[in-house]
Formats: C-alpha cells, structure tokens, sequence
C-alpha cells in the first residue's frame, strides 16, 4: 500500500473501508504530521480528541457514509459547532457558532472528520495569509518556508500541499481558493455563485465571517482534482465528475494573462501548455479586450461596498438584508462593545473595529488615510510670533 499521505481522499476512503486502514490510525497520522509542521503556521486550532473518538466511531461500523474516516480541515471563517471560528483575528478569537456550515455539515454527515481549523489572512482580507495575529501566525509555504502559501485561505492550502491531509474546505470572494492553490501546487474550486442567491452551487448564508455575500463563497480543496470532486459531489449531493479525454478539447489561451510574467513562471507555465498541447488539447487564442477594465468595475467595488451591510458594526443581527434571508446563527461569546473590542490592541492590521454579540459577529473597518495638507502653514498666535522673533533677536553689546 502506498504511503499514506500521499493517498488521495478515495483511496484514504476505500482503505477504511476494506479495513486495509483503520480511521483511528489515519486520523493519529494526520494530527502527528500537524503537530511535527507546527513551525509552519497551519493551524488554528487542531482537533485531537475529538477526531479520534469520531475516528474511533467510523472503525466500530457507528459512523458510515460516503468519507467515513476522512480526515479534513476547514478554514478558520467557517463556522464550526464544536470548535471556535475566529476568522484569524483577535477579536473573534473565542466565537462560537452553534451551528455548522451547511456545507461542512454535508461532509460530516458523510463521515468526513475534521482534525483542524486552518490558518488565513486575517478575516481573508488579503491574498498572502500573512496573519500577524498572536494567536495564528505568519502561514508559510511548505516547499520553501520563506515564502507566502498564497491566501486567504493560505492554511487550507498549505496543510494538504505539506501531506497533512488529502483535501479541506476554504472560502472565496476574489480567488482565496485559488490562489493559495497556484503556490502551493494544490487544487481549489471557486464554485459559481450565479446572481449571488438561489442559482449558488453552494448555500451557506450567514455561515462564514463575511466579506461580501454576493461574492462569498465556501470552496473545496485537494492534492488532485479528484479530491475536490469528491467533496464537490457530498456537498451538492450529485455523482462525482468522471475525468474527460483530452484529445481533442479546445482550451482558450487569453494572451493578456501571460504578458509581464517572471521568467521562472513563464517557463513553467509553457512547459505545461506544450504537455496539454502533446496530450491532443487545441489551444486556441481568445482574449478578451477590455476584460480587467470590465473587472475593475464590478470586483473591488462590490467587495468593498457590501461589508458596510454584511459586516454592521456593534449590530445584534443584520437589518440591511432582505427579510428572506435567515438570521445569523447565535454565537456563545460573550457580548463585548466596540470600545472593549479596541482596548488592549484586539484588533490588528487595518481592522479598526471589530465587536462580537450573542447573537452575531460584527466587524465594521476604518482605513487609515493620511491626513490632508493644508495649503498653507499654520500661522501661530501673534503672541507666540512676537515671542519667537524677540528670542531670535541678536543681543546688543
């Protein structure tokens, strides 16, 4: 039998299930490797006990489905149950959901067992997970320790590219699973949001620390493409996509997204066109004018607009939304106004105020922006002037 962090999340599954493996040993490697990466940033939080009586339970035949024994992890914005979903900042550092995300809830139901919450940009406001957050860490690249993993779902990608597990979930709003996934030489799906309600892939209203509930979006993660398609089916309860013959496929190549690369990457990248191209793929040249100016209307701004309403600063619940919308879920941390969420410096990077209710998380942002120059100096009181020219005054012999 292969190794077993270099099985994919249906042969981790089959071993299980032909008791070639036992979920217990597998769940203990997993957690062992995190705790041997701990110098890596991954984590959060890990799951230990908990994952080893729910491992312990899918090899006693009282848990089955179709990820019994799998061991995952989940990004640090998706709310967990029975673990704390911090976002990756200070102040949310002990928020408790009382329900799981939807999503994950699926994956659980199926037998899927989760061994931690990942590490992420903080509040997956940025591409590089660098956290500065005492508690999380700067998340760095499995394959060179010195460099980003990508983000914001930096940890996701990071834990499944240094062999913790085979696959997770993260979020998306502008390419945090997919970003993360190009360094760290994983896979991320952004599943299609459709008009951002009911034509979404994927539902979990009100179960992730939002940024945009239009854009938002959880996502599944894996060493290969087959791992994400097997979460990709549990979640959307369909059969997983079967792989394709590529002889023949026709692949567009958008010549503005190759212009200005580093050398190092553009010689990988064309070294991966030609292997696609000597597979029988027809590459076909199909850019599209004005694409980033098309895209700088509607990404940023939608992005940065929709917090003001899916974020309300000190808020008990959203009032903003539709009322078709379900309430957020009651969060067990106790209740703390803005001005206690500021005390102490809970809040780190740019997020200036950042509260926690029972019934909501809460986060509203202030940039600091530089103060305007006056045109012209200051004057000072005629009395100071007249001070000040007497002290500058040369004494007389």
């Amino acid at each position: 039998m292969a190794d077993s962090d270099l099985l994919t999340a249906a042969e981790i599954v089959a071993a299980i299930r032909d008791r070639k493996v036992t979920a217990v040993s597998m769940v203990r490697a997993a957690l062992d490797r995190a705790e041997r990466l701990k110098q890596l940033n991954l984590f959060i939080v890990l799951n230990r006990d908990a994952a080893l009586a729910a491992a312990a339970e899918v090899d006693a035949g009282a848990r089955r489905g179709a990820l019994a024994g799998l061991p995952i992890v989940v990004k640090d914005n998706i709310n967990t149950a029975e673990l704390p979903t911090s976002g990756g900042t200070p102040a949310l550092q002990h928020a408790r959901p009382t329900a799981n995300a939807p999503s994950l809830q699926k994956l659980l139901d199926a037998g899927a067992i989760i061994i931690g919450k990942t590490n992420m940009h903080e509040l997956a406001f940025g591409i590089t997970s660098s956290n500065l957050a005492p508690f999380a860490g700067v998340v760095k690249n499995p394959y060179d320790p010195s460099r980003i993993p990508g983000g914001s779902s930096g940890g996701t990608s990071a834990a499944i590219a240094a062999r913790v597990v085979s696959c997770g979930l993260g979020s998306d709003t502008g390419g945090s699973t997919r970003v993360p996934a190009a360094l760290t030489g994983t896979v991320g799906l952004r599943p299609s949001v459709g008009n951002g309600g009911a034509e979404r892939r994927y539902h979990d209203a009100d179960s992730v620390v939002p940024i945009s509930h239009t854009r938002d979006t959880v996502g599944p993660m894996g060493r290969t493409v087959a791992d994400v398609a097997l979460l990709d089916s549990v979640i959307t309860g369909t059969a997983p996509a079967a792989p394709e013959p590529l002889r023949g496929k026709r692949l567009g190549i958008a010549s503005s997204f190759w212009s200005g690369l580093d050398r190092e990457v553009e010689a990988v990248a064309a070294a991966a066109r030609g292997k696609l191209a000597d597979a029988g793929v027809v590459l076909v040249d199909a850019d599209l004018a004005g694409l980033f100016e098309q895209n700088a209307k509607v990404s940023f701004p939608v992005a940065l607009h929709e917090p003001i309403a899916d974020i309300p600063a000190g808020s008990p619940a959203p009032t903003s939304r539709a009322p078709s919308r379900p309430s957020p879920p009651t969060c067990s941390a106790p209740p703390m106004t803005m001005q206690s969420m500021c005390s102490g410096r809970r809040c780190s990077g740019s997020m200036r105020r950042i509260s926690a209710t029972t019934s909501s998380t809460a986060c509203c942002f202030r940039p600091r922006l530089p103060r305007p120059r006056r045109s012209t100096p200051k004057r000072a009181p005629a009395k100071c002037r007249s001070m000040a020219a007497r002290r500058r005054r040369p004494s007389t012999p």
